[in-house]
């Protein structure tokens, strides 16, 4: 019975592959009945094809139905029976058939004759069949000539299948080719084509574009081309393995090495490629392959091997035992520790897949642990204190055991994590015991970082409790839900991609993205991520990278500020050798002094200063040799219209810096401040002078009011008194005219300075 079911579940898995059934009718099929009936002379014909459940007509003449149930039909006995025809000259007097429907009413099937449409297997998927309505029988080359039918028929549905195999192969490729034109869009990456008997070299425009040039600027049309842009050191790097692609050309070839960016710095680029095409001898003559920029990925590596070297230190490099079990306890991973252990009390070596129960340890331990692990497997989250004998140990230690469930996306319990500590110093001691339970809460979640298991279709297995620190969730929270649940909407479908990738294989480096955390704020995120065959699980830590970011934001606004200040700002930054020649000018020159950058190269400073000004310019100068920085007074340095601008300088001294190498001289123009105290120190002069001068002519009138003064007070004579009167009048008038002259003087001298 068994045997028979396999073969009749085979024949149904045929019969769909041909998608024949229940499709329209078409000319092909009916002119072959229409043959076969008029060949063996009978009314009836039909080209049968049976299910488990039916019997379908792919083409049928003198009947006007298209199916019957399986149970009523005589074309599965020309399936069943062994030999190549199946006859029925009286189905009324035939025990099978002469309760048939069929035999007992319309259309009152008396004969019958079929030929089982056998397909290449042996598979026989139906019958080309005649039937009468009387009593019949078939000639010899009636019967030749039904079979010949019944293989032109099976040749018809091979023919249709191999269609549609073509068709739909045709489909998947252009689906496969459109989906690699969208890849290498999406994936900016240049493509190269090596034709390798002549040299000719075909690029893309990305592969161009990566070096800051276009494919007409790069002119890159032979293989030397393209190693003239090549490091030099890395040249016999790409050399090997174009060579070794050669020499192997199943083989892909994957390198990285630096080429040259037009604006003078070096990228890395990965290679990627292999033989497609070879002559008759089997020398290659078409090599193709890939070219992707990696230059951001390269900076980053040094940061991700650090974050893998400290994961292993994590897992491997303590003397804690760190392992996990599935819900039959049976070992899922385990750190060093714990091996070693297992292999001192054991004396063989542990691997994932078997058992957490060993026959070399006593009946009782092992029941305890298994009463553990049940623990854990109903959900349960615990930690336990343990008297431990270890045979390489001449002393009783304590180890503090912790097991924690391990969920999978449905919230279901797939098995159990733990973690033994020896805390031998802390059942000795409470201070060191309190220590210890606090370090026992960490394991995982001690890292700053975010460190979590998904499965394969990005779900939350195990998180640590980073979470709540870096994104607001306790691990709980997150267990089992997708990973995209968290990550922002704009980058969901870009990380729901690098999840799919990984777990078919393909490396992701530095991915980056941003979760929103649950106050509703976005957590950049730098993720380092490996995909586990065995465990189906991807393991992944996740950096927060917000103070990165903060930084790059202000190392921009920093450079930002600094071209501003050098390319826009009022001051002229310059910076001279040791022998005071330019070497650099900022953009400002021009505004200042209207000379260009240009023109101050490989000139001497000196040459635009004003001889007066030299001597004491270059005695500030000389001091810069012991101090780091100098302030050099206003000297006058020539402007380009011959005038000479008064320039006020402070240097600072870094020619020991590996950046600069230089003198740093920010100068700005103080020719309007110095022209205006030089007309005060003059005002002030002239008014000097006017007081000194007009000081002796006060006085005399003044010396004469004080003698006259008291001969008033002293005179009775009334004529006398009254000359002495028009003598004190008169000095006064004298006094009033000084002023008045003095007055004029000064603001004469004010106003004509001042219009200056």
């Amino acid at each position: 019975m068994k045997e028979t079911m396999l073969k009749d579940r085979e024949r149904l898995q045929t019969l769909r592959s041909y998608e024949i059934m229940d499709t329209l009718p078409e000319p092909l099929y009916d002119e072959i009945t229409q043959l076969a009936a008029a060949i063996c002379n009978m009314p009836v014909s039909l080209i049968s094809l049976l299910d488990d459940k039916r019997q379908y007509f792919k083409s049928y003449q003198g009947l006007e139905i298209n199916q019957t149930p399986v149970e009523h039909s005589f074309c599965k006995y020309a399936i069943e029976d062994v030999d190549d025809v199946f006859i029925v000259e009286d189905a009324s007097k035939d025990a099978r058939f002469r309760q048939n429907p069929f035999v007992t009413s319309d259309p009152f099937v008396k004969f019958y004759a079929g030929i089982p449409l056998e397909v290449s297997g042996g598979m026989r998927l139906g019958a080309l069949c005649v039937i009468d309505i009387k009593k019949n029988h078939l000639r010899p080359h009636q019967v030749n000539a039904l079979r010949t039918l019944a293989k032109q028929v099976v040749q018809l549905f091979e023919l249709r299948k191999s269609k549609k195999v073509t068709e739909l192969q045709k489909e998947r490729l252009a689906i496969k080719t459109e989906r690699l034109q969208n890849v290498i869009k999406a994936t900016d990456t240049g493509i190269w084509e090596w034709h390798v008997e002549t040299g000719a070299l075909e690029l893309n425009q990305r592969f161009a574009e990566m070096l800051g040039t276009t494919l007409n600027g790069m002119k890159c049309r032979k293989m030397e081309d393209w190693m003239a842009w090549v490091h030099p050191a890395d040249v016999k790097v790409l050399t090997h393995a174009l060579d070794k692609a050669r020499s192997q050309p199943q083989r892909f070839f994957d390198v990285n090495y630096r080429m040259k960016h037009v604006h003078g710095h070096w990228i890395w680029v990965n290679t990627k490629g292999k033989v497609m095409r070879q002559n008759q001898t089997g020398a290659p003559v078409v090599m193709y392959g890939t070219q992707m920029d990696i230059t951001k990925t390269y900076d980053r590596e040094m940061e991700l091997q650090k974050t893998k070297n400290n994961l292993n230190t994590l897992i491997n490099g303590t003397e804690d035992l760190l392992w996990s079990l599935d819900t039959h306890f049976n070992l899922i991973v385990a750190n060093k520790a714990y091996k070693d252990l297992v292999l001192s009390i054991t004396g063989r070596k542990t691997k994932p897949g078997d058992s957490v129960f060993f026959k070399e340890i006593e009946p009782e331990t092992n029941e305890k642990w298994r009463a553990y692990y049940k623990r854990a497997l109903q959900g349960e989250r615990f930690s336990v204190k343990e008297k431990m004998e270890n045979p390489q140990k001449p002393w009783v230690t304590y180890g503090l055991i912790s097991l924690n469930p391990i969920f999978n996306n449905g919230n279901e319990l797939i098995g159990v994590a733990c973690y033994s500590k020896d805390i031998t110093a802390e059942v000795l001691s409470q201070q060191v015991l309190l220590k210890s339970q606090q370090e026992l809460e960490k394991i995982m979640d001690a890292s700053r970082d975010i460190i979590c298991t998904l499965n394969e279709e990005g779900h939350f297995v195990l998180v640590n409790r980073a979470s709540k620190d870096i994104w607001g969730y306790e691990p709980h929270e997150m267990m089992g839900r997708s990973l995209t649940d968290f990550v922002n909407a704009a980058d969901k479908d870009r990380t729901q991609r690098a999840v799919t990738d990984l777990v078919w294989g393909h490396n992701i480096d530095g991915f980056e993205n941003r979760i929103t955390h649950k106050e509703g704020k976005q957590v950049p995120m730098l993720w380092s991520v490996n995909w586990h065959d065995k465990d189906a699980l991807i393991y992944c830590i996740a950096r927060d990278i917000t103070e990165k970011k903060k930084a790059e934001e202000q190392l921009l606004f920093s450079e930002q500020r600094f071209r501003s200040l050098v390319q826009e700002g009022s001051e002229l930054i310059g910076i001279i050798d040791d022998q005071a020649n330019y070497t650099y000018v900022s953009p400002t020159s021009t505004k200042v002094l209207q000379i260009t950058p240009e023109e101050f190269q490989n000139k001497n400073a000196f040459d635009f200063i004003h001889p007066e000004d030299n001597d004491r310019v270059f005695e500030a100068f000389k001091t810069l040799a012991k101090n780091r920085q100098i302030t050099i007074h206003p000297f006058r340095f020539r402007h380009k219209d011959g005038s000479w601008r008064w320039i006020e300088t402070k240097a600072t001294n870094l020619l020991e810096h590996s950046a600069v190498k230089g003198i740093v001289t920010n100068s700005r123009d103080v020719t309007e401040k110095v022209e205006h105290l030089r007309a005060i120190e003059e005002q002030n002069r002239k008014l000097r002078e006017i007081a000194w001068t007009q000081s002796h002519v006060v006085r005399a009138p003044v010396a004469r009011l004080k003698g006259l003064i008291p001969l008033v007070q002293e005179e009775n004579d009334p004529e006398e008194h009254r000359k002495l009167m028009e003598f004190i009048l008169a000095s006064a008038e004298e006094i009033d005219v000084v002023i008045k002259e003095i007055v004029e003087k000064t603001y004469s001298v004010v106003h004509v300075d001042g219009e200056r």
